[in-house]
């Protein structure tokens, strides 16, 4: 079995050299591990089961958090954001969602520290922990006695904490374009400049250094950069795919020479079989027929010694180095499962390359993936800093996935216990995608090589197969009524992410989105009129997370209107019919801004700035957030005040605007005026020039005085024409 690590911190590992880079000093590693050491202590986090928001992530928010820190002028209460770093996932402990594990955590974190630590205090960091988890940044002080002061630096630490637990993001191992963290979203400052510099990558790297270092001190293997190892699983996985090859072929032979049966390519529901199971069909067929053949015989004495070999050795890839055992969870199929390949090729390209839709591939004329990358700088973007690590797991522990399978390849191996990897190795991502590509296993079409035409193509197809994720979500709409929104939402953010940042790319924006919401709508319509057929055809309720015979349909109506049948290429017949309702979702956007621009007041112009830019996210309060101290200090620049439309004031001030404060402004833009003619640059006396350039001061004059005649003739002549139109 693999080198378990115990629950610990990693950010005490850092040498002092490391530390600087970061900013940090020996006493923020102190600190540091001082809140990891309590946060083992009391189990926070040891029996959490999502992994994304286990302790190393929460180290690392509580790292970020010092380093925005260290950098901000303002005296900051670090008691409370240290301890609101410690505890603001507990919520996900206690196996909450993302949209309430704010809520149930802040409760939870009352309940714990009751009569421990002063009221206030608790009070404070329960708003805290709750707020980092809302899209919402702007705290509710509405029920409480806060002063302007204490809300103000409540406030400021909130930012902080939900910058350094945005700043963990590349975490999630993501495509960019959903995983990465947006420096618009950002609220401090401090925090944009170290995304900005590229230190969250280089963090994340010289932290899984550091946890693969610790594995390699206990482990009888190289852990790091075992070619060697890789290179021999490879081998025997081809040469188990040559084997079943030949038995295939084999039996094609046999079935004119023996009369046996042929098999069909495709099962029951339409879809492609996989090579295993044809073999098993054709396994079958001899052993029905009887035969006492030498040939068949040894057909089948060969088929059996591949299945014994089969899946020896079972596989399974990661962008995370640190995992000393895989839990079951829900994925594409239905039920909580291990996934395990007995591919090392296919596990690199399910981890490295997640999202078919940022990623979609294709084979070449010899039967190898290549990947396109249709969007710029996706591959680097996405794995820069990551490592990609193989564990070798105990293939005793999996079976075949035989039901249907509709959003994943056939052929998928699954475990429904938790299994603990036998060994692992790990490798530079981006190194390990050279050395795939040089040794042929995949190809990559770089975003360059491909044409404007082939990648608008490519990009529509990539989000109007995202669809099908979409259609797909139905099966949880009785858990989250809102998954329908948040998938949808999900969608856009990865259209913005790559399409709205330059005027080229915004008018690409501007031609897709009306193409996908009027494919939205067109889904909408569809699975009403859906339902509403299989309810009167049942006289039942719609079973939402039957697969075979409502999510499958469904999804394969799709297919047929968004493909040509024959090619597989997109059909823009389909596409083009929905030109008028382009229009009126154009017409409906402008005017829905337009709406919100008018409501003239800060959260009417937040949200038709998200409306343009088709983004649902919290509005980003910028760099000028409120920013202070629970105790009261001088402070250098005080919040923006956005004063309310003039059109909204009530009489009285409207009377106080025209008596005193219109006057005033009058006179200081007069005061203002005087002041800017002061500071005018002086016009230079035309004066005799000495004679060290040969040049003829005369000329000069001359030309000046021209010039002045000039300019004061076409002066008097527009004066006369505009006098005479307005006579």
């Amino acid at each position: 079995m693999i080198v378990t690590l115990k629950e610990q911190g990693y950010i005490e590992k850092f040498s002092d050299d490391m530390l600087l880079k970061y900013g940090l000093s020996s006493n923020d590693r102190n600190i540091i591990k001082y809140l990891t050491d309590k946060a083992i202590s009391e189990k926070l986090y040891t029996n959490t089961k999502d992994f994304q928001h286990n302790l190393k992530h929460v180290e690392r928010v509580i790292t970020y958090a010092r380093m925005i820190m260290n950098n901000i002028n303002l005296t900051i209460n670090e008691e409370i954001l240290m301890y609101a770093a410690l505890y603001h996932d507990i919520g996900k402990t206690l196996g909450a969602s993302n949209q309430e594990h704010g809520k149930i955590g802040s409760d939870q974190f009352e309940k714990m520290m009751k009569g421990k630590i002063d009221d206030k205090k608790i009070d404070i960091i329960s708003k805290l922990i709750f707020q980092h988890a809302i899209e919402e940044d702007k705290i509710d002080f509405s029920n409480s006695n806060y002063t302007i002061e204490e809300q103000m630096q409540i406030q400021l630490m909130s930012d902080i904490l939900k910058d350094a637990d945005a700043l963990d993001r590349n975490r999630l191992n993501y495509p960019a374009s959903i995983g990465a963290c947006d420096i618009n979203k950002l609220r401090t400052p401090e925090a944009k400049k170290i995304l900005s510099s590229g230190l969250t990558d280089s963090l994340y790297k010289d932290y899984y250094k550091i946890i693969i270092s610790e594995k390699q001190k206990n482990s009888s293997n190289q852990i790091m950069d075992n070619y060697d190892l890789l290179n021999n699983w490879i081998r025997k996985y081809e040469k188990l795919e040559n084997q079943r090859n030949y038995l295939k072929n084999q039996y094609k032979d046999f079935s004119l020479k023996y009369g046996l049966l042929e098999i069909s390519k495709k099962n029951k529901n339409g879809k492609r079989k996989t090579i295993d199971e044809m073999l098993h069909e054709m396994s079958n067929n001899i052993l029905k027929n009887n035969m006492k053949n030498s040939d068949l015989e040894i057909w089948l004495s060969n088929y059996n010694f591949y299945k014994e070999k089969e899946h020896e050795n079972m596989f399974h890839a990661s962008l995370d180095p640190s995992i000393d055992a895989l839990i079951p969870k829900k994925s594409t199929q239905a039920g909580e499962y291990v996934y395990g390949a007995i591919d090392p090729v296919s596990c690199f390209k399910m981890a490295s390359f997640r999202s078919s839709s940022i990623f979609p591939r294709k084979k070449d004329k010899n039967g190898v993936t290549q990947i396109m990358e249709i969007f710029p700088n996706s591959i680097n973007n996405t794995l820069e800093s990551k490592f990609l690590t193989f564990y070798r797991l105990p293939s005793d522990k999996f079976e075949e996935y035989k039901e249907s399978v509709t959003a994943a390849p056939s052929g998928e191996w699954v475990s429904k216990e938790k299994v603990q990897p036998i060994e692992q190795i790990s490798f530079s991502a981006l190194d390990l995608i050279s050395k795939f590509v040089r040794d042929g296993k995949i190809g990559i079409i770089n975003y360059e090589s491909l044409s404007k035409s082939e990648l608008r193509d490519l990009q529509l197809k990539s989000y109007l197969r995202s669809f099908e994720q979409y259609i797909w979500q139905i099966k949880s709409l009785e858990n989250n009524p809102n998954v329908m929104n948040e998938t949808w939402n999900l969608m856009q953010r990865n259209m913005n992410y790559y399409l709205e940042s330059e005027d080229a790319k915004r008018e690409e924006n501007e031609r897709i989105l009306p193409i996908l919401n009027s494919v939205k709508k067109d889904i909408d319509l569809g699975l009403q009129s859906y339902f509403e057929d299989i309810r009167k055809k049942t006289g039942k309720e719609v079973n939402y997370e039957d697969e075979e015979n409502v999510l499958e349909p469904f999804i394969e109506k799709y297919r047929e209107k968004i493909y040509e049948k024959d090619t597989g290429n997109l059909n823009y017949e389909y596409i083009n019919s929905l030109k008028y309702e382009k229009e009126n979702v154009q017409k409906k956007h402008v005017q829905e801004s337009k709406k919100a621009f008018d409501q003239r007041s800060e959260v009417g112009v937040q949200i038709a700035t998200r409306l343009m830019n088709n983004d649902h996210e919290a509005p980003n309060r910028g760099t000028n957030s409120p920013k202070s101290n629970i105790k009261p200090i001088s402070v250098k620049k005080g919040p923006e005040v956005k004063l309310a439309s003039f059109t909204k004031r009530n009489n009285d001030e409207k009377t106080k605007y025209e008596s005193e404060i219109k006057p005033k402004n009058i006179e200081i833009h007069k005061q203002n005026e005087q002041q800017r003619s002061l500071d005018k640059p002086k016009v230079k006396t035309l004066t005799k020039p000495t004679n060290n350039g040969g040049g003829s001061s005369s000329n000069g004059f001359v030309d000046t005085l021209i010039l002045t005649l000039i300019t004061g003739f076409v002066a008097g002549a527009i004066f006369m024409i505009v006098y005479s139109i307005l006579k």
